[in-house]
């Protein structure tokens, strides 16, 4: 006895269909079939002893360029430090810790993690 068919392949080959339509939803079952790739983020929050975010940003810049995403969460006059949380796409835990320590030398690393931009997320 042979295997039924997929519903969508008898739906590809139904005569009601014309060319473009099929070709469409042939495109879409392709699209849909192949992995996406995942783009590795490591997300680290850092205290840095400053009166001002300037210098700490333009270091973290010059160390991880395009990769990196930079939020300033708070900046403390009282105790003289700003804090950041950084998202970099593309390098692994260790290469961003390395990289901040060697950037950032008095800077405080806060929770450090891995995972998916939200934007790349497969559902």
């Amino acid at each position: 006895m042979p295997a039924q068919q997929p519903a969508y392949l008898a739906m590809l080959a139904h005569p009601s269909l014309d060319f473009p339509v099929r070709r469409m939803m042939r495109v879409a079952r392709e699209r849909v079939a192949e992995p996406q790739p995942r783009i590795a983020l490591v997300s680290v929050d850092i205290a840095v002893p400053a009166t001002a975010s300037n210098a700490a940003r333009r270091a973290l810049h010059e160390t991880f360029g395009a990769a990196l995403r930079l939020y300033v969460v708070t900046t403390d006059k009282s105790s003289d430090s700003v804090t950041f949380r950084i998202e970099v796409t593309g390098h692994t835990l260790d290469e961003v810790l390395s990289a901040l320590t060697r950037a950032l030398p008095a800077a405080t690393l806060g929770r450090a993690g891995r995972g998916t931009p939200p934007s790349l997320r497969l559902t």
